[in-house]
């Protein structure tokens, strides 16, 4: 599961996601700029389970949420192996220790980012579309 919590600006996806976000989180992009302020996006293949009318139907006109986000955050450590292999590798996101975790893997590829707790990716942007 993908806990909002993670993210600041998360208002609208809790509200059309009310009982989470379960499954097909796929990584995007990742930009990390050495002054901080770095962006992160990624897409959500889950139905919300309250339409949004002017984005049209399910699987008809979208299916597939692309989330952007951006943000001032300070990494604690970064690790990428074979960055043109990661494709749209799932996400998954916890908490350890005193930092936030946010990694994707897929066979050979891995993208592991590691920020201090209390920093946040600030969700800028959720754009219906078709992948």
């Amino acid at each position: 599961m993908l806990n909002l919590d993670f993210f600041g600006n998360n208002f609208f996806l809790k509200k059309i996601y009310p009982e989470g976000i379960y499954n097909s989180i796929f990584i995007k992009d990742i930009m990390i700029s050495l002054n901080g302020n770095s962006e992160f996006s990624f897409f959500i293949k889950q139905e919300p389970l309250f339409p949004v009318k002017k984005w049209g139907k399910w699987e008809e006109d979208f299916n597939a949420l692309w989330v952007k986000t951006s943000s001032n955050v300070r990494f604690k450590g970064v690790l990428i192996s074979n960055p043109d292999r990661l494709g749209f590798n799932k996400l998954d996101i916890y908490v350890e220790d005193f930092c936030q975790i946010f990694i994707s893997q897929k066979e050979n590829s891995h993208v592991n980012l590691s920020l201090f707790k209390n920093d946040r990716f600030i969700i800028q942007n959720v754009i219906p579309i078709f992948i």
